[in-house]
């Protein structure tokens, strides 16, 4: 039976090789974050896969099928610069980054990121 809020990517999601060979399976996972006031009449909640593969072309690790986002965080509860302890990690992860990858290359890294952790790929004024 397919999912609508399913989608499974047929190539790498860092260089686009469609040479992704199967790792290992964990058990199907209902959506993070998807908490549910109270159990479903039939007690059924909607699991998700997740295969791990890698691609034979760059070695990057990744799940194969993508939840639809809208079904992800039309309820979305945690937010992460909320807590100081996170953005103070996140302010030292980048820290770390930026000594050893040039700091062009960091900033490209923060493009790709979101959220709190992006403002500290910035070079200094």
């Amino acid at each position: 039976m397919s999912n609508p809020d399913l989608q499974v990517k047929e190539a790498c999601r860092l260089c686009q090789s469609k040479r992704l060979q199967f790792l290992f399976a964990l058990a199907p996972t209902p959506p993070a974050n998807e908490f549910l006031p109270k159990p479903p009449p039939d007690g059924a909640q909607d699991h998700f896969p997740l295969d791990v593969y890698q691609c034979a072309d760059c070695g990057h690790v990744q799940l194969i099928h993508c939840v639809n986002p809208e079904r992800l965080f039309r309820n979305y509860v945690y937010v992460s610069g909320t807590s100081q302890v996170f953005v103070k990690h996140f302010e030292e992860y980048a820290a770390e980054v930026i000594r050893y990858v040039p700091l062009e290359t960091a900033s490209w890294i923060a493009v790709r990121t979101t959220g709190p952790c992006s403002p500290f790929f910035r070079r200094p004024e």
